[in-house]
Order: C-alpha cells, then structure tokens, then sequence
C-alpha cells in the first residue's frame, strides 16, 4: 500500500503539472486535444437525477451500507448510478461544447453527501430518505453521496477535444431562450406557482422553463432546431484524464497535497510496515524458525 500511495502521488503531481502547463481555452477558439475549459453546464436532453427527480446536465450517484460487526465492520457498496451514456454541453461566451462524461474523475462538491445513524428515515432530506427506501430497509448505517451537475452551474472541466459529428447531436432549443420566453408571458409566470404559497421555487422555475422548451420546439418544429451546433466534443483523453471540478484553483490545491501526501506518506507507511512485518515474521523471529524447520543465523 505505502509503495502504491508513493506511485499515486506523484501521477498526481506529473497530473497537477500538466494542467498548470495548460492554458484555458475559449471553445470556439481551443484547439484538437488536450484542453481545459471553464463554462456553465447546459442541458442537451431531458435527464433528471434519481434523487431529487429534478433535471441535470450529469449525476453520479453512490450508496454505501455498513455491515459486520466489532472490528470486521466495513462499508460495502449497493448502490451505483450515473448518466454517464448521456452528453450534456458546457457553455462560456464564444460557444458550446458537448461533454461526454464518461469515466470522468469528480472533484466537485456533492449536492448530498450525509450518513444515516440506522433507518433510512434517519436522513433530513425526505427526498433522500425516500430514495433510499426504495433500495429496501435495513437497520445498518447508510452514507450516501451525490454528484449533481444542474443547469447553469459553473465548471471547469480538463480532457481532450475532438470533431463533434453534428449528425448525432440531439437539437434542442436553448434553456435562456425558454425562460426569457417564460418571463414575457405574465399568464404562465402566475401558472408557474403550482403550490399556491405566492412564490415560485426553483423546482417550479425548472419545471416551467422546460415546459416552455418544449412548446416552443413544437411551434419551431424539429426540421428547424434554434440552437447552434457545437462543433467540439471534449472526452477522455488517450492517458485516461477527464476531470470535473469547481474552479482550477481548488483543483490544483488539492492535487497538490495529494501528490506531496503520497510521495511523503508513502514510503513512511512502506518503512513502517517493513519495520513490522521483520518483528513479526522476520529472521529473529522464533515462530519463522519453527515453521521451515531451520536455525536461521541471527542478524
């Protein structure tokens, strides 16, 4: 493990280089392979997370339950999903690029992340709690997190930069099109307060944009789609590194520390399990000299 940790550590630190060597790029204007961008996520289709049933660009989404007892106690894994399959653009001011999320190492905050002291009902989230119900009840702990990339959120993003074919892309009409849309039209911002509280909330918000998306790619019908094709798809590159995080200054710090972490800790804990494995099976070891039958010299 410590010689592992060592190797990881500075992949994280040939990473963290890498991308400090990287210039961010406008998307209309990066070139074919490695590059890094900086947008706001926009919706390509009509997904909603598994949670919260609520539209996002991507989710990923981990359950983890703990069983055993005493010191055998573990957290094993029963739950995993994401959208993966499904692309999703991301958006600065030249342009759109499409993101195929496949794979992607995740270093943006999680919209859940919290751990049940026993019964699914234990989370304060009622969404939570019900979505977890119906992976069946138990008595253990449960600690759930969630990865969830909604409309508009910003995000940097390093991978690598291809040719889009546009005749796969799935034509939508733009979501800042629909809500101005929206905004204009008093009789549907008053219907958008489907509770009556005198307020609308952002679920009601989303849910009355994609309403109008929908109403007015059918009056502009589908041979004439309003949004202009991307012309770049950002994907894994070759080396495997497509990565998800907040902003580039929170990503570099915490490769940073990671890589150092590694390249430090690691061959600690390999001297420290050296150390203990010779007290226990090593040379002097009585017990090792009564197992292979031989008087080993002493050293």
């Amino acid at each position: 493990m410590g010689v592992g940790w060592f190797l990881r550590g500075f992949a994280r630190l040939r990473l963290r280089n890498r991308i400090l060597g990287l210039a961010t790029s406008r998307v209309r204007s990066m070139a074919m392979g490695s590059v890094e961008i900086q947008g706001h996520v926009r919706l390509e289709t009509d997904i909603v997370d598994p949670i919260f049933q609520r539209p996002c660009g991507y989710f990923r989404v981990v359950v983890e339950e703990k069983r055993g007892s005493g010191r055998r106690r573990h957290w094993v894994k029963i739950y995993e999903r994401d959208s993966s399959p499904t692309p999703f653009f991301l958006e600065d001011e030249t342009g759109l690029a499409r993101v195929s999320p496949a794979k992607a190492e995740l270093h943006i905050a999680a919209e859940v992340n919290t751990t049940s002291n026993g019964l699914a009902r234990g989370f304060r989230d009622d969404a939570v709690s019900r979505f977890l119900t119906s992976l069946g009840s138990t008595w253990n702990s449960r600690r759930i997190t969630a990865h969830i990339l909604r409309e508009g959120q910003p995000l940097f993003l390093v991978g690598y930069a291809s040719p889009t074919d546009n005749a796969a892309l799935n034509h939508r009409l733009n979501p800042r099109d629909a809500a101005r849309a929206l905004k204009s039209d008093p009789a549907a911002m008053k219907g958008l307060d489907a509770n009556k509280d005198g307020a609308v909330d952002a679920h009601e918000w989303e849910r009355g944009v994609a309403n109008k998306a929908r109403e007015l790619a059918d009056q502009v019908g589908a041979a004439a789609p309003v949004l202009v094709d991307p012309i770049i798809t950002v994907t894994r590159s070759p080396d495997g590194t497509l990565i998800f995080a907040d902003n580039e200054k929170a990503l570099l710090s915490k490769l940073d520390w990671t890589a150092w972490a590694g390249i430090l800790g690691g061959p600690a804990v390999a001297l420290a399990s050296a150390v203990y494995l010779l007290r226990q099976y090593g040379v002097l070891s009585p017990g090792l000299r009564h197992l292979t039958g031989t008087d080993l010299p002493d050293f």
